[in-house]
Parts: C-alpha cells; structure tokens; sequence
C-alpha cells in the first residue's frame, strides 16, 4: 500500500489547498500527534481542516479526527503566531516534496509580520515556522545536514537549493541512455532524470509505446534519428504538459482498488475492495493491472482524504485483533492453568491412596523399622550417627535397614522406598512415616489426605466453569471488548462529525420532528433565512431574550402536530429571561407565510428581528420544567434497513405517532377552553392550537357561514370547565351577549386600529430618554398616556363593546424584536395591510428549492439513525455515539437516559457533570443486573446484552464535556432518581482522592 506523498501528489494538493484555503483565516491549530497537525481555515459560512503528517501526507479532509487535549510546545507556538491570520499563498518549493504555506501581512509577504509555515515530506519529514526572512521560530526536529549545516531555531531555511520541472531535451535523454549499464532497463535509466523519478518515467514509457524492461544498451537505438527517441521526446512533452496544468488548477483524483483477501469468494458482488494508491494522474501502468478497479473522484484532495480514513480504519482493526490475541492467549492460559490445578490434584488423591495401600500391605515391615528407630532415638544416639548407621546396615544388606531411604528427623519421619507390584517396570513409591503414630494411624493418614484431596478435587471440578467465568469477565471488564468484535478503545477514538443543526439550540420533540432555536441574533437570522420553508412553523414568544424556533416539518404531506408545537413554545420560553426571573408565559406560532423582513412604517429591523403579520396563534403557559437527556447514533445491520419497517416505523416506535385523539386529550390537560381572548384567532375564535387544515375542516363540518360569526362578549368566569364545555355543545345556556359582525367590518376595524398604533408606537420610539431630566421625561410619559386613552376611546366607538378587548390585544401587537427580543432579536407584529417599500434587507424566501429538499432529506436520514431508548437485546444495532441534548421534559419522556431541570443556581459545567455522573452510574447498574444474569447463562444472547451494556456504558463515559456544556442551560437545578445517591459518591470519592494526596 502507499505510505507517503509523491512529488506529483505535492503538486496536486497543493493547487487543490489554493483553490479551497486561500484567502482563509486560521482559527485553530490542533495536534493529533507529535508529528500530525491539524490546521482549521474558515470564513463567514466555510470551514475547511486541513492535516499535515510530518513526512507522510498534506490534504484537506472531511473525517473528524481526535485531537490531544494538552496542545504540544510546538502547537503552542504555531498557534501564537499562526492564529486568525489569513493564508494568502501556498507553493511547493520547486518540484520537490516541499510546501511552504505563506501568512503575509497588508504590506507584503516580506514585511514583518509574515510568516511562513514549511512542510517537507522526504525521509523522516519536518515541519518547520520561520518569519518573513524565513529565520527559523520553530520546528518539530532539528536536523544535521552536515558536519558545517544544522537546521535549527535561529538558522535560516535556505530554499535555493530546490530542483525546478524542467522539460527533458534530446541531448539529454540521449546521453542518459548513452550512460545507462549493460543490463539496464530502460525504466531504470530514465528514472535518474530530474523530475521524473519513479511511476512517472514508467508512466512515460507506456505512452511512448515501448516496454519499460528494455535493456538499454542491446534493445533500444540512442541515434538522434531514432523512432524510439521521438517517441520518448513526445511523451515527456505530454507528460510535462500534464505536470504544469496540475500545479493551476485543481484536477481529478484516482483510487486504485483491489479486491479484498480476506472477505469471501464465494460472491464477487458482495466482496469488498481495499484501496491500495491514490494518484492525480491516471497513469498508464495502473490502467493496466488485471485485478485492480480504478475509481475517479471529483477532486484529488477526496481521494486522499478517503484512503487515508481507510487506511487508518485498517491500521485500527489491525490493533483490534493484536488486542483481541492478546485476550484470547490470556483466556486459553487461564484455562490451560486450570486444567493443569485439576490435573495436579487428580494425581496427588491417587498418590495418597497408593502410599496409603502399600503401607498397609507391608504393616510387619513398617512395624520393624518404626520399632529399630525409636529404639536407637530412646538410647540418646547422636541423628548424624544414627543416619550413618542405618546406611552402614542398608548396605550391608540388613533386612529391616534396606527400604530406608531417608531420615528426616526433624519432622520425626522416616522415608522408606517401597515395591509397587501394580507397577510393570517394578517401581519403587517413596512414602514418609511418621514415628509419632502407629503403623495403622500412617495408613489413616494417607487416607484421609486422599479424601481431602478427592474433596478438593471434585470442588474444583464443579466450580471450574463458573471460575472460567469469573476470569474471563475479569478480562473482558479490563479490555472492555467482546471476542470476535472490533476494538471498542480504537472505534471510540474515531470522533463524530457535528450535525448541521447542533450549531444551534436544538432538540427532538416526541412526534419525531426537528425543532431548532437560535442562540443569539445572528443565529437567529441565519435559522429563518436559510432553514424557515414552506409547511414549518415558526415559534417565538414576547418576553425579553426569547429565541427565534423553527419546527422543521420533513414529512410535508402531514401537519405538524399540536404536542409538538407545545414542546417548541417551552423551548422558546425556556431560552429566555422567562427562566432566570422565574416568570410563566405563552409562547405564540405562525406558519413561515407570515415571517416577514419587511417593516410596513420603514422602521429598522436589526438583525434577528422579523415582523410577524397577521394571526398569532397562543399556545397554554409554559411551565419552567426542562430536561437534559442523551440520544444514540446507530448503525443498524442489513437485515435491519431491508425490513419493511424502516426509517419511518422507527421514527415512529421511537419517537411517537400523532393520534387522532391527541388534540382532544391535549384540551383536557391544558384546559384549552378556558384559554384568553388574545389567545383566539380574533375572526373564528377557534382555538389557536388547531392546525389551519384542522380549521377548515372545523368549519366545513359545522356549516359555519364565512361572512357572519357569532362572537362572545366575555366568558362567565363563574363556569367550570366541565360546564364551559357543555355551554359550547348546546347544554347549558348562557346569559353571555352575542353580536353578529361581518367579516369586512373586523377586517376594516383591525387596519385602523393598527395604524393608529403603529403611528403612536413609533413617535413613543423616536423620543431618546438620555441626556434629560426628570420633568422632560414625565411630560413625555403624560403624552403617552393621553395618546393611549384617545386610542382606546376610539376603538370602543368604532368597534363592538364584545371584541374590543380581544381586538386591542391583537391590534397593539407587541414588538419583541427591539423592546423584548433582547440579543436574541425575535418577531414583530404588525396586523396590518399598509405596505412601505422602505426595508432594511431582502425579503424572506419561503419557497422550497432543491437545496431545502436536501436538508430535509438530511433530516429524515439523521432521524432514522437516532435512537432514545437503546435495546441491548437487540443484535442489530450498533451504538456507535451518544449525543447530548437539552429539550422540553415532557419531551424527553421516552429517554433511558434524563434528568430534569428547573431554574437554579447551578452553571453548566456543575450541571453537565452531575447528569454525566448519574448516568454512568445508572449504565453501571444496568451492566451489574445484566452481568448476574450471564452468569447463570452462558447463552449467546446474554453475552450480547453484556456486550452492548458494556459499549453504552463506555458511550456515556464518553461524552465531551464540551458538548454537553454547549447544549445545557445555565442556572438550573438538577431533579432526578438516585441523584443524592450519586452526590453522596462523588463526595466519597473527592474525599478518599484528598486523604490519598495527603498520604503521598
């Protein structure tokens, strides 16, 4: 496989960096390791990473890779001098494997303040940070060039020495040839010119037409009128051609692919490719290999982008099973060694019964030596004498002294040698008697150590599977990976790409819709601009600080339902000062037609502020409760995607489904009837909560007359809802006095009371309060005041005395983008039909365009792989992240993983770790359940469930902090089961950490 850059690759990718990165900005410099660095170019709306590997590679790439938390010194230092500067040129040195990367200031890449970043790719590689004279700041290794020359901080770079593309002339390429060895080949000769080294002179031959392994001298005419030569000189050219278009522009990349030893054979269709070079050319050596596929890609920075992420994924599954041998020789050596303990003790209990038998058969002959022992030990003979004694009589060949071996007197025993005669090679036992006991009591002896033995033995025996167990839960807690699986350390290092959306507020709501709010007023103004189509919702509310949502509906053929709508107004309420100052308000949603950019009295619209125009539709008062709960990435197998219940059924099982009968529980719980005027839609009075194809159906069933409406004047307050409901059927009757308008007098009422509004609001904005003194600022307010009573006095003349309350409300029309949007920008509205055609930018396109298509289809893909209550039973799904989210509680209700959040005083930071630590200890409690069960059952399915258990565990463990502090709210307080049982433990654990570091 290819390993490194070639000078032709230098020269590819530098054109493709130029094309991509010039112009851009450095944000960040990150080192994966200490020769891979990572630099991060962006502007307004692009981002572009850019990886260079000492020695190895530079390109661009799309794949996240982890980062080292502690940036090196080197990093340290390119980040100082390197940071928010922009990248106004890049070059290879010559046609050598050398990029210099320039960062020149407004007066020139020679003034002071530019740099120059230098990347070679030759043997071990360097990368080196010089300044403007290219006097070296500094670099990964200081390198002796020769006993005089080391290149190091305060020496300058010298780039003279680099070796430009020249085209080869035929005096040139003659005498080459001229110089070329008897058993030369001709690819062999013509690599030796400068600049064509390598696959290119091979490259060069092919084109000519001649095979590269010609000899030289015997095989190939040098004269000057020579075919071959002509041919050769064409193709130089051609390839030369090639070369200096490469370096101007970006060109196309090739991946040359082989087939895969190691999957089947049995289905070529199924067998998978391995790539094993990537080239800028397409050079005519490798369109001739048999068993290789070539595939081109767009850009040749996406071929090497894509070989070295599978290069990398192979090197990963490499390690993966040096890991996975490594556990396995720890399981066989473990069950070697317990075989080997039952073996031993097998032996041993035969052991003691043959001594136990053969000092039985032979009782007279122990009887005699016992007797002759203690009869010396009883005269006060010296040990040593006595030893000597008894050998002196053994091999005098006395009777009694012949079978004793030994003398251990110390432990007052004798070793006598005695005949086997089950043996067949007439084998002697060794066996010790004990002087203290009788003959018989030697026997006892050997035959209880038997039993004890046998005892132990079949204990051993019965305990050796559940032991195997236990060891090999041990091993596996250690390594924390199932055999056969692919190392879980390695997957987990792969880092996840960010979804487009978790730039902004965001979160699931429980019908399986994408919610997204705005986190500041660029936020918002992005959200609306690009993100707010046609058939989405949008949601805000009119309190300070409140964020601009969106409801992305992917499923356009469907309205989004009223539970959903709900779950964004706590989103937009929770995202505002409403949380800090503990206040419940209503949220509002209008359909993306009445978003508007456009100020009908030519007012200013800053960024994040829009007009609202027409109906707001109130949702019921948000309740302060949020919820902070983690969601999981999954790769679901074949047989998985190919059911017939797919993407949609899962959203569904795992999200939730609209029901019919969702609208009329929502009115019980959240007492829609008794809902205020503001919050009626003021020409149908039909509550705001009904989708607008749900009204129409309304009205279509109940036959109601589009010019005239029948309009309460005011509620009865005395009512319950019960009651309030069977008044609305027909039951009850009321005193409430009704009024018939025509459609034509509200619509008329409602353009002159808020012209009159608009009229008075903005000369009330006119007025700056700065600079003036207390009787200024009172006249002032007085004047509203008299302008606010005149407007209402107009209003009860002009209007029914039933609607005016209602027709006040709608007609004022809050505006949140300036007075109570905050920095968060918002909406304002305005019901009115005056047009200006002084704006403050474009108008708003709603329209769904091929790009919209797009993301929503992105959406529906993300949604389809997203799972909330992981199934560890389940052998099709393959956890691969777990992602943090921060969402209304009501919309977490379904999450194995949440707590809930009200306002407090915690920050995030203390926040984020307490609901990291609770479920980590609420997986690890999973993993004990599931780990006492495998124990009984050593079935397939009970180690998968340990397996996936483990991997959820190691997901949540996981989780980056950072990531949880971007999505989690500040100042709440954490509610959740087992949470003081998790405090208590993280304050045990702080403790023994202090005591530990005091001891040490």
């Amino acid at each position: 496989m290819k390993a490194r850059f070639t000078t032709v690759d230098v020269r590819a990718t530098v054109s493709d960096i130029r094309d991509r990165v010039l112009g851009l900005r450095v944000q960040n410099v990150y080192d994966v390791n200490n020769k891979t660095y990572m630099l991060k170019f962006t502007k307004p709306g692009l981002k572009v990473m850019v990886i260079i590997e000492s020695g190895i590679r530079i390109h661009s790439t799309e794949h996240v890779i982890e980062k080292n938390v502690i940036p090196s010194q080197f990093n340290v230092k390119l980040r100082k001098h390197l940071g928010s500067r922009r990248m106004t040129g890049i070059r290879q040195l010559g046609f050598d494997r050398i990029v210099d990367m320039e960062f020149a200031v407004a007066e020139g890449p020679e003034a002071e303040g530019s740099y120059h970043l230098i990347s070679e790719f030759y043997a071990s590689g360097n990368i080196i940070l010089t300044n403007h004279k290219y006097e070296i700041l500094s670099l990964i290794r200081p390198v002796k060039i020769s006993d005089d020359t080391i290149m190091d901080v305060g020496r300058v770079y010298d780039i003279s020495k680099v070796v430009n593309l020249e085209q080869v002339s035929k005096d040139q390429l003659i005498e080459n040839l001229n110089n070329a060895g008897s058993k030369e080949t001709l690819k062999k000769c013509l690599s030796r010119l400068p600049c064509y080294g390598g696959g290119l002179a091979e490259h060069v031959i092919l084109e000519a037409g001649l095979n590269p392994n010609l000899r030289v001298a015997s095989e190939i005419d040098t004269s000057q009128e020579s075919p071959s030569i002509y041919m050769l000189l064409q193709a130089f050219e051609k390839v030369y051609n090639d070369l200096v278009i490469l370096g101007e522009k970006p060109g196309k990349g090739y991946l040359v692919l082989k087939k895969n030893k190691d999957e089947p054979k049995d289905d070529e269709k199924d067998s998978e490719y391995i790539a094993t070079e990537f080239h800028p050319l397409l050079l005519n050596q490798i369109k001739e290999k048999p068993d290789s596929v070539i595939k081109e890609t767009e850009t040749f920075q996406l071929a090497v982008d894509e070989y070295f992420g599978k290069l990398d994924s192979v090197k990963t599954i490499h390690k993966a099973k040096q890991k996975e041998n490594i556990v396995k020789k720890k399981l066989e050596s473990m069950k070697m060694e317990q075989q080997n303990r039952i073996e031993r003790l097998n032996n041993q209990q035969l052991e003691y019964l043959k001594k136990a038998e053969l000092v039985a058969a032979n009782v007279e002959y122990v009887d005699q030596v016992l007797l002759l022992i203690r009869s010396a030990l009883a005269a006060e003979i010296d040990w040593d004498e006595l030893e000597e004694l008894v050998k002196q009589q053994r091999e005098e060949g006395n009777p009694v002294a012949k079978n004793i071996c030994g003398m251990k007197l110390n432990t007052n025993k004798v070793t006598l040698e005695l005949f086997d005669p089950d043996s067949s090679e007439g084998a002697k036992v060794k066996i010790d008697i004990d002087l203290d006991l009788s003959v018989f009591s030697n026997v006892q002896s050997y035959y209880d150590l038997q039993k004890s033995t046998l005892s132990k033995l079949e204990r051993t025996k019965a305990a050796e599977d559940m032991a195997f167990k236990k060891a090999k839960k041990k091993i596996m807690g250690k390594n924390n990976q199932k055999l056969g699986d692919v190392n879980l350390d390695l997957l987990l290092k792969v880092g996840r790409k960010p979804m487009w959306f978790e730039a902004f507020s965001w979160f699931i709501s429980s019908d399986g819709y994408l919610v997204i709010g705005g986190r500041d007023m660029q936020q918002n103004e992005l959200l609306v601009r690009k993100y707010l189509k046609q058939n989405d919702i949008y949601v805000h509310a009119d309190t300070h600080g409140a964020t601009s949502v969106v409801v992305v509906n992917h499923k356009s053929n469907t309205d989004i339902p009223i539970s959903t709508l709900i779950q964004a107004g706590y989103m937009a309420i929770c995202h505002s000062k409403a949380w800090e100052s503990k206040i419940i308000t209503s949220a509002y949603w209008v359909t993306a037609s009445q978003v508007s950019k456009h100020a009908n009295t030519g007012e200013y619209l800053t960024t994040g502020s829009f007009m609202v125009r027409g109906k707001k539709n109130y949702l019921p008062p948000s309740s302060l409760v949020y919820g902070f709960g983690v969601l999981f990435k999954v790769e679901r197998m074949d047989d998985e995607n190919n059911n017939d219940e797919n993407k949609d059924a899962i959203q569904v099982n795992q999200f939730g489904s609209q029901n019919p009968e969702d609208f009329e529980k929502l009115r019980e719980k959240y007492n829609l009837d008794l809902v205020e005027q503001k919050e009626e839609l003021e020409s149908s009075k039909l509550p705001s909560f009904i989708s607008i194809k749900n009204k129409n159906n309304i009205k279509t069933e109940n036959d109601l007359d589009l010019e005239t409406l029948s309009i309460s004047e005011k509620p009865n307050k005395n009512l319950l809802g019960k009651q309030r409901k069977e008044v609305k059927k027909g039951k009850i009757s009321t005193e409430s006095q009704s009024v018939n308008i025509s459609k034509q007098d509200v619509s008329i009422s409602e353009t002159d009371n808020s012209e009159k509004h608009l009229t008075e609001e903005n000369e009330s904005k006119n007025h700056s309060y700065q600079n003036m003194t207390y009787e200024q600022y009172k006249k002032i307010k007085d004047k509203e005041k008299n302008q606010k009573a005149n407007q209402e006095l107009n209003n009860k003349t002009k209007k029914p005395k039933a609607s005016g309350k209602g027709k006040k409300k709608q007609g004022t029309g809050a505006t949140t983008g300036k007075t109570q949007g905050g920095h968060k920008g918002g909406a304002q509205n305005y019901n009115t039909q005056k047009t200006n055609q002084q704006t403050d930018g474009p108008e708003l396109d709603f329209s769904v365009t091929e790009e919209s298509n797009i993301v929503k289809n992105e959406v529906t893909e993300v949604l389809s792989n997203l799972i909330i209550n992981p199934d560890i039973n389940s052998p099709n799904q393959i956890l691969r992240f777990a992602i943090p989210v921060c969402a209304p509680y009501n919309a977490l209700t379904s999450y194995k993983y949440k707590v809930k959040l009200t306002p407090g005083d915690f920050k995030k930071g203390k926040s984020t770790k307490l609901a990291k630590n609770l479920f980590v200890y609420s997986a690890n409690k999973q993993l004990d359940v599931i780990t006492k069960k495998g124990t009984k059952s050593d079935s397939e399915k009970e180690q998968n469930a340990i397996a996936n258990a483990q991997l959820e565990l190691r997901l949540l463990k996981s989780l980056n902090d950072n990531d949880m502090v971007a999505v989690m709210l500040s100042g709440v307080k954490v509610s959740a089961p087992n949470l003081e049982m998790v405090k208590q433990a993280d304050k045990s654990k702080k403790k023994a950490a202090k005591q530990a570091k005091k001891s040490s």
